[in-house]
C-alpha cells in the first residue's frame, strides 16, 4: 500500500518539488516507514523536518545555498545527496 498526498489536481505531492507541510512530511515518512528502510528510527526524520524547516514552512526552506542547492525539508547537504547516490547506485546494481 503506497501512502502519497494528492493536490488539487491528484498530484502525488511527496514528487512535486518545493511541495512543503506536515502532510507532505507525514506522507513521505509512511513511505520510507513502508520500504522498511529504516528501522524503529524513534519519528527521527519527522523530528529532523519540524526543527529543521518546521515541515518545509519555514521562509528559507527553498533557499539556494553557494552550492546551488537547498536540501529541501530535512536539510540535506550535497555531501550526504552524494553519498546515498552512490550507495544506491552500488546497491542498484548488485
Amino acid at each position: 500500500m503506497q501512502v502519497c498526498v494528492l493536490g488539487s489536481l491528484g498530484d502525488d505531492l511527496t514528487i512535486v518539488e518545493k511541495e512543503k507541510g506536515a502532510d507532505v512530511v507525514e506522507a513521505v515518512i509512511d513511505i520510507l516507514d513502508q520500504s522498511c528502510m529504516f528501522d524503529n528510527d524513534r519519528q527521527m526524520l519527522r523530528r529532523i523536518a519540524k526543527v529543521e524547516t518546521d515541515d518545509g514552512e519555514a521562509s528559507d526552506t527553498f533557499v539556494v545555498d553557494d552550492a546551488d542547492y537547498f536540501g529541501g525539508i530535512w536539510r540535506v547537504s550535497v555531501e550526504a545527496k552524494e553519498r546515498v547516490r552512490t550507495w544506491m547506485d552500488g546497491w542498484i546494481d548488485e
